[in-house]
């Protein structure tokens, strides 16, 4: 059990646990790099303040959920070493809730970024021509089966 002498010490373990599932987890390789390149999109769609709320909210709640899903399967693999079906039960369901977080995430980016005159000024002004929804929706499963497949 580690001592809390320092005050600062429970920050310094959060930071910890944060960078080794960063560094040992690809999945939250993934969330991270997505993070950037929606906050940039974000920035780029000049979202009011409100909807990066949203944004930012929807993003924690899946890099939370990333994490306890590593946490839950650190704990059962510390348990226990054998194929058991209550363990992989107990994963199985973590790795669920990361999966709707993470179709969360998606409905609330269809919600903020495709929608509105938003996109249509951004492709106006990079002269680009707006995608059609097929395309989008295809797109995005494809997005969506590379990352369950990583």
């Amino acid at each position: 059990m580690r001592l809390l002498r320092n005050p600062m010490n429970g920050f310094k373990y959060a930071v910890e646990g944060v960078v080794h599932v960063f560094r040992t987890q690809r999945h939250m390789r993934f969330h991270f790099l997505t993070m950037v390149l929606v906050l940039v999109f974000s920035l780029l769609l000049r979202l009011r303040r409100e909807e990066v709320i949203v944004l930012l909210f929807t993003i924690s709640l899946v890099l939370v959920a990333e994490m306890f899903n590593t946490a839950i399967e650190a704990v059962v693999d510390l348990v226990t070493q054998t194929y058991h079906p209550l363990a992989k039960f107990a994963k199985d369901i973590a790795a669920g809730a990361v999966l709707i977080t993470s179709i969360n995430a998606l409905a609330v980016a269809f919600l903020l970024f495709p929608g509105g005159a938003r996109l249509l000024r951004l492709s106006k002004d990079v002269k680009l021509q707006t995608p059609d929804w097929p395309t989008v929706v295809a797109v995005t499963f494809l997005l969506l089966g590379i990352m369950v497949l990583m």
